[in-house]
């Protein structure tokens, strides 16, 4: 190369990935990632106090709810302590074949009334006959399995037997039924058993409900509501329903010639006899079944709509009766409440002086039975076969009627007119079907007379025409209530309550009783 020439500038190699210097780079900084990871960090400890925080605050609450919980439960726990009782009620319009039935109750512990009704238990019955879907008889007590709600709404009462079964809840338009659903007399619109409690819907709220048999394969049932209609299911073979003609229901149907409103219904002990409403108006209607003239019409005829009974004034109850002895009778009271005293009318069979009359004659008009110018306090008729059981307000017993297993007293004969028994008595209790017997109360004491099948509760199995002590029982006075149950011809139980324990006697039949006693035996209550 010449001297003193310089070479050409050539510029330095550069890296293609590399930009200038003064490019600005996307990459984070050694301390932007440190500040970025501080903040992540103090989130995560954020969140985490957050979250402990929280869970603390629903641990106190809890805890709080807890100890209020507690408290509150302590003081329901000493109100009903100091302020209710837990006990168990009879349940006197039902009469379940070969099974017994009451209910769990609550109590005011200052004057006894009823705060709350509980469970339906029932002891003994079967598959459709217990309402609990037993498929076989159980010699203790089980719960009736009403749904949730049906508890909720308060049965207070259970009507029925011999094998179907009607709930009557406290203030509401609907009922529930179970059993064999006779005749569709469960009123569900089919003829099939009903092995668990069903709803049956009314357009009004349900006041009352009548129905009684003593045959499993024929019932009927009468709704009355508090709109003053009357509705009827089941059994129609006399006009039982008085609808107009024979024809059985399976649905509750209106008997929509009672024009009136009506205050009261009432029907027959049986699945055959006379039916009767008494309108707000006062005056008083029968249907059904006309044998012995029992209707009070003038006549024999069954009358298959409701027709007005002439001549009965300021009624204030019913009583009718029928029976099948080698065929159908019955005899029917009407209690008239005058303003200087009380007056039973009668009317039907009087084979065995049931009218209590000088004669044994039937009677088709209701005529006069009893008179007082005190009040009816109780009354139990029957037809034949049967006495008449009747307790006036100043405590007398009378009886009268057939006999065949005593009146109480030391009469040997059949077929007599009104006796006074005893002075003094608060209450009885009598049922109108075969093997006639009558529990009564005098103090604080029981006494009993009639057939016995250990049922009497004296400590034996020997009949009794006069009355006898119940022994060993110790009731606080104003404590005490008592019925005969599971009746069906010879079969039946004594209960005893003092509205804690319940006691019962019998032989048992079906699981209805656990062991034979002829004296009153504490049962078991779940």
């Amino acid at each position: 190369m010449p001297e003193n020439q310089n070479p050409p500038e050539t510029n330095p190699p550069t890296e293609p990935n590399n930009p200038p210097n003064d490019t600005p780079s996307n990459a984070p900084s050694t301390e932007a990632l440190g500040t970025l990871k501080s903040i992540q960090a103090d989130l995560t400890e954020l969140k985490a106090l957050k979250n402990d925080g929280l869970k603390e605050q629903t641990q106190i609450l809890q805890a709080y709810a807890d100890t209020l919980k507690g408290e509150l439960g302590d003081q329901i726990n000493a109100f009903q302590k100091n302020h209710l009782s837990a006990g168990v009620r009879l349940l006197k319009n039902v009469n379940p074949y070969r099974a017994i039935m009451v209910q769990k109750v609550l109590t005011d512990k200052t004057d006894g009334r009823i705060v709350y009704y509980g469970d339906i238990l029932i002891q003994g019955g079967e598959d459709w006959k217990n309402g609990g879907g037993k498929a076989s008889s159980t010699a203790y007590f089980t719960r009736v399995a009403f749904p949730k709600e049906a508890i909720m709404d308060q049965i207070i009462d259970i009507i029925g037997g011999h094998s179907n079964f009607y709930a009557l809840l406290k203030d509401k338009n609907h009922i529930y039924v179970w059993g064999n659903n006779a005749h569709g007399c469960l009123g569900l619109g089919h003829t099939s058993a009903v092995p668990l409690p069903q709803r049956v819907a009314f357009p009004a709220v349900v006041k009352k409900i009548v129905s009684k048999t003593y045959a499993s394969g024929y019932q009927f049932a009468l709704v009355l509501l508090a709109d003053g209609s009357v509705w009827g299911a089941g059994y129609n073979g006399n006009g039982t329903l008085g609808v107009g003609n024979t024809i059985a229901r399976s649905s509750f149907t209106q008997l929509s010639t009672l024009n009136d409103p009506v205050k009261d219904i009432w029907s027959c002990s049986n699945y055959t006899g006379g039916c009767f409403a008494l309108t707000q108006a006062g005056e008083l209607y029968a249907w059904g079944w006309g044998g012995n003239g029992g209707l009070g019409l003038g006549n024999s005829a069954d009358a298959l709509r409701p027709t007005r009974i002439d001549g009965l004034k300021n009624v204030i109850n019913v009583y009718p009766y029928s029976k099948d002895d080698s065929g159908f009778r019955q005899t029917n009271f009407v209690l008239v409440r005058n303003d200087d005293g009380d007056v039973l009318y009668g009317a039907g069979y009087n084979g065995h002086k049931q009218l209590n009359q000088d004669n044994t004659t039937d009677s088709s008009a209701f005529i006069k039975v009893f008179e007082t110018t005190s009040r009816v306090k109780k009354f139990s008729g029957g037809t034949c076969y049967c006495i008449c059981v009747l307790l006036e307000d100043n405590g007398n017993l009378w009886v009268w009627g057939h006999g065949n297993y005593g009146f109480g007293n030391n009469q040997a004969t059949n077929n007599q007119n009104a006796m006074l028994i005893e002075r003094g008595v608060s209450d009885f209790d009598h049922h109108p079907y075969n093997y006639q017997s009558v529990i009564f109360r005098k103090g604080d004491q029981l006494f009993a007379w009639g057939y016995n099948n250990n049922s009497l509760g004296i400590g034996n199995n020997t009949s009794q025409r006069e009355y006898q002590l119940i022994p060993h029982l110790n009731f606080v006075d104003g404590e005490m209530d008592f019925m005969q149950t599971s009746i069906y011809e010879a079969e039946r139980a004594l209960l005893i309550t003092d509205g804690k324990t319940l006691y019962a006697n019998g032989t048992p039949y079906g699981g209805n009783l656990l062991v034979t006693s002829n004296a009153p035996m504490p049962q078991l209550i779940p």
